[in-house]
Formats: C-alpha cells, sequence, structure tokens
C-alpha cells in the first residue's frame, strides 16, 4: 500500500469528531431453535446469549474511536438499566457522552437470533424524548477550534431537531469544520439540513426527499443533481451493493465500487460510511478519496455479523496493495505521492483528451507515448469539460466509461481525471519529461507547452498513422 494513504488512516489518532444525533441500545439475543412451538407455527428459541453493542449515532462513535479517531458523542438516553448499560459500552469504546433532554426509556433495536446469526425477529423499544431548547444550546459548547469534523446522525427518534441541526451547521460553517449528516427525510428536511458539508442518504432517503423512483442511471443522476442544489452541499447516495455515487456542488460526480465481497449482516454500514469519512476528512483527505475510504470499510463491515465496529488494522489490511495498483485518479495527491515514492526515477510521460469514441488511432497514439518513457499518465477530461470543448451533445460515454476502458490499457500506468478544458495546470503539478499529442494538435496548446518546457519537459508530436477520428465515427454512424 502507497504511504499516501496509510498516512491518513494511521493519522486518524489526531482527528477529534463531535457526533450528535439518536443513541441507541442494539441488543443480540442468541440461541438455538430446537423445535417449533405448540401454542402456534413458530420456532422456539432457547437463548444461550446476550450481547449488546451501541447503535444509531453510538455505532459512528464507536467505529471513529475504532479506528482510532476521538469521538464526543451528544444525544438523550432514558433514565433506566438500558442506558446504564449504553454508558458502559460507550466507555469501553473511550467515548465521551453528553446526554440532554428527557425520556423515560433508552431506544433499543432487540434482535433474536439462531444458529450461524440467522435471524428470526426484530423487537424496537423506543419513546419520542423531548429535547428543550436550553439543553440543545448547551450542545453547541461540544464544538471548538478543536474540533475538526461534525456528524449529525438522524435516525427521527426526536434527539435532532431543526433548532439544533441549523445551530450546529451554521456554527460548523463559521468555523470552517466540516459537517456531515446522516439524514431521516422528514417535515423539516430542507431547512434543517441546508448548508451542511455533506448530505448522506442512502437510496431509499434520496427517493423520500426527491419523490421519484432512482431506477436507472437517469433518475440516480437527476436526484443527485437536484439534491446538491436543494440544500447546498455535497451530496453522497449510499446504493448498497450498487456503491456509492458522490455528487459534488461543482456538478461533478464520480462513483465508487467495491469488490463483491460475501455479505453477512447490511446492519450497521451506513454508520461505518459516515465515521470513515469523517476521519478521512478531518486528516486532510479530498472528498473523492475519502469516499473511496469510507467504501473499502463499509465492505468489511457487511462481510461481519450485527453492529460491529471496524478497526483500523482492518481497513490497513483490506488496502494493502490497491493503491499500488490502481490506475484511475480523481485527485492529484495521491498519484504524486506514488511517483515520488517510487523506489527507482521514472521518466513520466502525460497524454491528454477526451477519448469519447476510443478507435484504433488512440491506441497507436498512447502505444507510441508509452516507448517515450517509463511512466505513462492520461489526463482525461472530465464531463463536464468535455461538454465545454465539444457542445452539450458530448459525452457519449461517461468519464467512468472512458476511464475504465484507457485503464485496460497494458500501456497505460494511470489516469487522472480533471475538470479544467486545459490541462495545462496537471502539467505544472507533474512536471512530466515528455508531453505527447497528436499532430493535429500542432496548431494550439501554446499554454500546455509553455507549462511543459517550463520545467525542462518536451512536447513531442506524433504523426498519425491510421485516418481515423472519433467525429469521423460519429459520422459515419449519425449517417
Amino acid at each position: 500500500m502507497s504511504g499516501y494513504l496509510r498516512r491518513h488512516v494511521e493519522s486518524f489518532k489526531n482527528v477529534n469528531v463531535t457526533v450528535f444525533g439518536d443513541l441507541m441500545l442494539d441488543e443480540y439475543v442468541q440461541g438455538d431453535a430446537l423445535r417449533l412451538s405448540p401454542e402456534a407455527p413458530v420456532p422456539v428459541i432457547l437463548a444461550k446469549d446476550i450481547r449488546y453493542s451501541l447503535g444509531g449515532a453510538g455505532n459512528v462513535a464507536a467505529n471513529i474511536t475504532s479506528l482510532g479517531g476521538s469521538a464526543v458523542l451528544a444525544g438523550i438516553l432514558g433514565n433506566d438499566a438500558e442506558g446504564d448499560i449504553f454508558q458502559r459500552r460507550a466507555a469501553q469504546h473511550g467515548i465521551s457522552v453528553q446526554t440532554y433532554g428527557t425520556s423515560t426509556m433508552t431506544t433499543r433495536k432487540v434482535r433474536i437470533q439462531g444458529q450461524r446469526d440467522h435471524p428470526f425477529l426484530r423487537l424496537d423499544y423506543e419513546q419520542s424524548p423531548g429535547a428543550d431548547t436550553p439543553s440543545q444550546q448547551n450542545l453547541l459548547t461540544l464544538i471548538t477550534r478543536d474540533t475538526q469534523v461534525v456528524v449529525i446522525s438522524d435516525y427521527a427518534k426526536g434527539a435532532v431537531s431543526l433548532p439544533a441541526c441549523r445551530q450546529i451547521i451554521d456554527l460548523c460553517n463559521k468555523l470552517c469544520i466540516p459537517c456531515l449528516i446522516d439524514p431521516k427525510p422528514g417535515s423539516f428536511a430542507v431547512q434543517g439540513y441546508a448548508g451542511c458539508f455533506l448530505l448522506k442518504p442512502n437510496r431509499l432517503e434520496a427517493e423520500q426527499l426527491v419523490g421519484y423512483r432512482l431506477d436507472s442511471e437517469r433518475t440516480l443522476n437527476r436526484a443527485g443533481e437536484e439534491l446538491t442544489v436543494a440544500f447546498s452541499c455535497n451530496v453522497l447516495i449510499t446504493l448498497g451493493s450498487e456503491g456509492m455515487r458522490l455528487f459534488k456542488r461543482d456538478g461533478t460526480h464520480c462513483h465508487f465500487v467495491n469488490p463483491v465481497v460475501q455479505v453477512s449482516d447490511v446492519t450497521g454500514a451506513g454508520d461505518t460510511v459516515s465515521a470513515t469519512l469523517a476521519l478521512a476528512l478531518g486528516s486532510g483527505l479530498p472528498l473523492e478519496e475519502a469516499c473511496k475510504l469510507a467504501s473499502t470499510a463499509a465492505r468489511i463491515c457487511v462481510s461481519k455479523p450485527g453492529t460491529v465496529a471496524v478497526q483500523a488494522d482492518e481497513l490497513l489490511r483490506a488496502l494493502r496493495g490497491q493503491d499500488d495498483t490502481r490506475k484511475i485518479y480523481l485527485v492529484e495527491e495521491p498519484l504524486l505521492t506514488r511517483l515520488q515514492e517510487s523506489p527507482t526515477p521514472l521518466r513520466v510521460v502525460m497524454a491528454n483528451g477526451c477519448f469519447d469514441v476510443f478507435h484504433a488511432g488512440h491506441v497507436d497514439l498512447l502505444t507510441q507515448a508509452k516507448a517515450r518513457g517509463d511512466f505513462l499518465i492520461v489526463a482525461l477530461n472530465s464531463d463536464e469539460s468535455v461538454r465545454q470543448l465539444k457542445g452539450t451533445t458530448r459525452p457519449i460515454n461517461p468519464w467512468e466509461q472512458r476511464a475504465d476502458v484507457l485503464a485496460a490499457l497494458s500501456v497505460v500506468d494511470a489516469v487522472i481525471i480533471f475538470h479544467e478544458t486545459s490541462p495545462a495546470q496537471l502539467f505544472e503539478r507533474f512536471k512530466p519529461n515528455v508531453v505527447v499529442h497528436g499532430e493535429d494538435g500542432m496548431a494550439t496548446g501554446a499554454l500546455e507547452r509553455a507549462a511543459v518546457e517550463k520545467h525542462g519537459g518536451q512536447t513531442v508530436y506524433i504523426k498519425r498513422t491510421l485516418d481515423i477520428s472519433s467525429s469521423q465515427i460519429l459520422k459515419l454512424i449519425q449517417a
């Protein structure tokens, strides 16, 4: 694993996160189902073991501390035995719990399980608590300049109110602290959540927020774009086995998918994503890289039964080998680090383009480019920059598919997505030894040439050996 992500995961120990939200106790009753009841055709469970885990916002905090960070947890607990159990479990995790409001009952979810964690039944115990305004005002004292990230984990159990949300988000924005919200759509959703740094609904919650089904690429992208505008924030929609899609305020989006694993239990996966995102952002990772890390943590979570916090060493093991072998990069820093940490100096070659309708001419260009150095980086235009260059009908293929095609070529060592119409800034950052263009680029690109030559690099124009272009192919198709 490259030092880039390893250093960030190891620096989680320096990140302080404040978590606000609904506190729950998860109870697991494990037993054997040996016979059917004579009273009704239902199994009789012989209880053998009972264990407890922190649920709701408590599970977010538990994941934060198990990953090495520090967590302050604020919410409402009942004055009962379950509340005492919650406090003891939180203390075992090293979590500082600050309670407010009143409730006679701690929210509790009891899961009855048979052999091999087979679920039979879930019982929910809950009572809507009352949270008075003075108590919630005191919550703002938990956000200080030592707080790197704030998470609001709303399960609609009454601990998160409209005034509290607004005060927390406004203070975070004032202090330049990212505020992440795991929402529960309700009457105050837009008013309460607007202006946060990142909203993280799952598919169902996103459907409830926009009012229609997310059953296609078109509706998913439409919903993400609508939510970023409505809430004035970045939006991450989690899609279960289909991964996660990030919609940024600048209009760009990207998708994150992990290798398929044997799913044991999806309980708490969303909380794991929230915790990992918070720590990653607090450690200084860009949002896209933070989402990748959170996706990996979620894969670990769903492979284990029950509400289980992911450990830092598990995340490091899962990452091992990923960064050194991956080819597609959404931001520059990890690729720059990979080049800097190479055991031997590399002669870096760069090429750039839209590569929208991929053809043999592209293969020839990239093959000749790789022959001029050790490490070939292809700078790929994002969808928005393609539209600016080619018009509103392009690209034909989204950047994810274009990047996958390029990454499949053995001559390509890395693909970096960029959002400007010119790659000049990338050339300034990467300082390539050689930049390769097709001969049709000779008439343009003075800015790019200057950026390359400024650091001692050279620009090479390769003669086209095949009379073929994307525009010609599209004209033939349209004809």
